[in-house]
């Protein structure tokens, strides 16, 4: 059956079946029906993403979970300004180019030799994703290393052919330099095999630098604001989380999944394949680099003006409540909501597990967390397990951002499948890949990044957090907010980056 024609049918037909809930007494099965839908809306898309973001205005009222106009409060929050800051600051260094030329002086510093050159690509997609859109930094830098891998391809072409001329007993052999010893390396793999190679490493390193970068800084991803959003709606009084303490606390987890990625992916596609290239490869890619970043001239002063706003926009955002001295945003107040009762009682449900230890729920939870990212989206899969998460904590007795912290920065571990995220997706496309191509690495990678998350849960965060203490502000069962309210919260922010994300991913195709 057409996949389209099984979407359609199965979003008409789950909104009957699902009928008795919609007609119980009971406010907590009416909630649960609509999250249901919204939930099955999001993951199959018969109509767009953010029109379904809208269907909670209508539904709520009618069913009489929320009042018309408590929802529609909750469509422009504090965390949702704190996006659209960082999305007008994104589109405008795309605009100016200012991302590109920043992207190709870092790569003409690093050099030309192919380990470093991996790294050069990583590094500049991780900080440029940290501050733009994933899918954005992913597009920019994919023909990048397109062009590079096709000069490397080129050189490798010419040296087998004077290889295969100077020498006849090498016939049936393809003989490269390496850089470490000076030797030949004989090998019976083409060098359009080898090249491929490189190829699909170089690809791999870019979408899986572009998903860990997003989660360095509070605005970087859609599931970093959700945290953000719920706690300020579901403990009003938790000060815990700001952009300053956001990245004191993840920045460090950021940069070592980067460098294991990175020695993973050098290791495994390089190293061991005997990849390398010589002096004149290497002049050729810095040459190529070169040319590009001389095609973008001086520095203009668009690009200045949009440089100096940005600096002045991440000192406000990390100077307005850094903790360490007092922020000018301390004159400000904050604001509460209302209550429904669901996450609350499928917190009480899942509460069983505490007879686990903390550590035990905080990985199970996490490592569950990347498989369903895989096959919904980040934002999605945030927006529907924080909540539950926050009540499960508050029924065990544990500290709510020691499930909750975790849990929204392990929603971008998505390195499995090309659908997981659109970094994934401009990867497997550019690199001709199949599934296996990027599923194999990339379970590796969900293992490693969630296991240096809970390193850093239990070691920054005990130390910064203090999450081994059940916080004053989380001891508060009777204003648990609802599903409603904090899913509510994020829909915008999930609208604006699908927009987001779908505009580059269209670009992208043309590129």
């Amino acid at each position: 059956m057409n996949r389209k024609i099984f979407v359609y049918i199965v979003s008409l037909i789950l909104p009957l079946a699902l009928l008795p809930l919609a007609l119980s007494p009971h406010k907590e099965s009416r909630c649960t029906y609509i999250m249901i839908i919204v939930a099955a809306y999001w993951l199959l898309e018969p109509v767009p993403i953010a029109a379904t973001a809208l269907l909670p205005v209508v539904l709520f009222p009618i069913m009489g979970v929320v009042s018309s106009a408590d929802i529609c409060m909750n469509y422009m929050k504090e965390s949702f300004m704190m996006f659209i800051g960082g999305l007008i600051v994104a589109i405008a260094v795309e605009d100016c180019r200012l991302h590109e030329r920043i992207a190709l002086k870092v790569l003409l510093l690093i050099g030309a030799d192919i380990k470093w050159l991996m790294l050069g690509f990583m590094m500049t997609t991780m900080v440029l994703s940290m501050w733009i859109s994933n899918t954005a930094t992913t597009a920019m830098m994919v023909p990048i290393v397109e062009a590079v891998i096709g000069k490397i391809t080129m050189t490798s072409h010419n040296i087998e052919i004077q290889l295969e001329e100077s020498n006849s007993l090498t016939e049936s052999k393809q003989v490269y330099n390496t850089e470490e010893d000076g030797k030949s390396i004989s090998s019976n793999k083409s060098p359009d095999v080898k090249c491929s190679t490189l190829k699909l490493a170089f690809l791999l390193s870019v979408c899986y630098a572009a998903n860990i970068g997003g989660t360095g800084t509070l605005t970087g991803t859609g599931p970093n604001l959700v945290l953000k959003g719920m706690l300020e709606e579901l403990h009003p009084e938790s000060q815990e989380i700001t952009f300053a303490t956001w990245m004191m606390y993840n920045v460090p987890g950021m940069v070592l999944c980067v460098f294991i990625a990175w020695f993973y992916l050098y290791l495994v596609y390089i190293r061991c394949s005997n990849v390398n290239h010589n002096v004149e490869s290497k002049e050729k890619i810095r040459g190529i680099i070169s040319k590009r970043y001389d095609g973008l001239g001086s520095i203009s002063s668009q690009e200045a003006t949009v440089l100096l706003m940005f600096f002045i926009l991440v000192f406000l955002w990390v100077f307005r409540a850094p903790k360490f001295i007092a922020g000018w945003a301390d004159i400000l107040g904050s604001d509460t909501c209302l209550e429904s009762g669901l996450s609350e009682l499928l917190g009480i449900k899942l509460s069983s597990l505490k007879v686990l230890p903390a550590g035990a729920i905080v990985a199970i939870i996490c490592f569950m967390t990347a498989m369903l990212t895989e096959i919904a989206s980040n934002t999605t899969t945030a927006t529907i397990l924080l909540p539950v998460l926050n009540q499960m904590a508050i029924s065990i007795g544990v500290n709510p951002l020691f499930l909750m912290l975790p849990v929204s920065i392990v929603c971008s571990y998505a390195f499995m499948l090309p659908v997981a995220t659109p970094p994934n997706a401009i990867a497997f496309e550019s690199g001709n890949m199949n599934t296996v191509d990027m599923a194999k690495p990339g379970i590796v990678m969900n293992f490693v990044c969630c296991g240096v998350q809970l390193f850093m849960l239990n070691t920054l965060g005990v130390a910064m957090f203090d999450l081994n203490n059940f916080p004053s502000w989380a001891n508060h069962s009777e204003r648990s907010v609802s599903v409603t309210n904090t899913v509510i919260q994020n829909l915008t922010a999930l609208g604006n980056i699908t927009f987001q994300g779908s505009q580059t991913l269209n670009n992208s195709v043309l590129i």
